[in-house]
């Protein structure tokens, strides 16, 4: 059970390491905040996925990883709000 855990949050790592790639694309056409926030995002998800995958006891949450997205998702809030003012 601890390869398919291992395995998942690799492939969910691997999909947004992609997502994280495909809006800095955009980001670097447009210099739009809010394409930065989401690859931003999606960094940061990558990096807390294959952090969970390399503990121990995958299922077990770190408080900082937590911060983290929230911290992220927060900045994606903020962009939209900024976006439409």
């Amino acid at each position: 059970m601890r390869v398919l855990i291992t395995f998942l949050l690799g492939v969910l790592s691997a999909t947004s390491v992609c997502a994280c790639l495909y809006f800095l694309k955009f980001w670097t056409k447009t210099r739009d905040r809010l394409f930065l926030a989401f690859s931003v995002f999606f960094g940061a998800e990558a990096i807390s996925r294959c952090v969970v995958a390399c503990l121990e006891k995958p299922g077990e949450g770190v408080p900082a990883l937590y911060f983290l997205r929230f911290v992220t998702a927060s900045l994606i809030v903020l962009s939209i709000w900024r976006k439409n003012l």
